[in-house]
């Protein structure tokens, strides 16, 4: 249930796609339905490795140039089994198309506006809780940076966002990405999980320091 909330997470946050301008005299050639594609995940960093010191207990060592690999192997497994796509109305609001994990399809509804650069996206906190099972954190509104090439159309996070993202709702999202990656995480003793959710997130700012390029988000298609 963690790991799909994680990916119902990730969908989320990956809402808005798309979007019109706010000149009114130019069409909205995003209107109607966008199918979801595949991951974008770009990664540059200083160092060979990325280091996670987790405590006393144990240390994490990851390849920065597998960790591209890594995360668009387990996106392209998992997201698009989750995340279908957006319907976009000319009335400021969107849906994001879903299939939950016992394949029953969903919608998650949101308000969208758009600049020339990014889109900034309010999910529906009633959609957003029923889906979560009111388990979801308070997620503020979204930007995306956007680029739209004729039917095609790439939505990302860059690092300096997904920097501010993450120290907002770092608890939340290392009380999900942990158990996810920390092989029986869920059965330490509470005591040592506070010491490594404590020492995980003391070496977050140097991670990102160390971060030369990070683009986190998805391609999507438009083939009517």
């Amino acid at each position: 249930m963690k790991k799909f909330f994680l990916f119902s997470l990730l969908s989320m946050l990956a809402i808005a796609l798309c979007a019109c301008s706010d000149n009114e005299d130019e069409p909205n050639s995003l209107l109607g339905t966008w199918q979801y594609e595949q991951p974008h995940f770009e990664f540059e960093y200083a160092q060979d490795s990325i280091v996670i010191s987790m405590g006393q207990y144990r240390k994490m060592s990851i390849a920065a140039k597998d960790l591209k690999t890594m995360f668009l192997s387990m996106a392209k497994e998992k997201m698009g089994d989750y995340f279908k796509g957006v319907t976009f109305s000319d009335d400021n609001t969107l849906k994001v198309n879903m299939s939950l994990q016992n394949g029953t399809p969903a919608t998650l509804g949101a308000t969208y506006k758009v600049d020339e650069r990014y889109i900034e996206v309010a999910l529906n906190s009633a959609d957003l809780a029923q889906l979560t099972g009111g388990i979801a954190p308070d997620i503020p509104k979204i930007s995306f940076i956007y680029q739209q090439k004729g039917d095609e159309l790439l939505m990302y996070f860059d690092k300096t966002y997904l920097k501010n993202m993450i120290a907002m709702m770092q608890d939340q999202l290392l009380s999900i990405l942990l158990p996810s990656i920390i092989e029986g995480f869920d059965q330490f003793p509470d005591t040592m999980k506070q010491i490594i959710l404590g020492s995980v997130k003391e070496q977050i700012a140097t991670i990102f320091d160390n971060t030369l390029k990070l683009e986190l988000g998805f391609t999507l298609s438009n083939h009517n």
